[in-house]
């Protein structure tokens, strides 16, 4: 996965298969996914690119900021990665990017009961 700025956007590499989201330069939550099947590539909890792909494993490292040709490396800051072994659903990723992105309106806490 990386950010193409020549292009302003968000690009996630399977192997032959690219999937791209415009972006403006300024803090994003950015989710890459990939089943065995679909990718999957989502900017701030919206609704997804998707493609499919044939992933040759282990044959390319896992990038992020770049492509693995290392061509175009990341100027920037990255926070908070998270890796799983399994593909997370449209509405877990919806939910972590709320929870993220205005933590003090994800949820509210009542009085305490006796």
């Amino acid at each position: 996965m990386q950010y193409y700025p020549v292009e302003g956007n968000f690009q996630l590499y399977v192997n032959s298969r690219v999937l791209k989201m415009t972006a403006s330069n300024a803090w994003h939550y950015v989710v890459a996914s990939f089943d065995g099947v679909n990718a999957k590539l989502s900017v701030d909890g919206g609704t997804p690119v998707t493609g499919t792909a044939t992933l040759t494993w282990p044959a390319l490292v896992t990038s992020l900021g770049d492509r693995s040709t290392g061509g175009r490396t990341f100027s920037g800051r990255l926070d908070e990665i998270r890796l799983s072994n399994v593909a997370r659903s449209d509405a877990y990723v919806l939910t972590s990017y709320n929870n993220q992105n205005n933590a003090n309106t994800f949820y509210s806490v009542g009085v305490e009961e006796s």
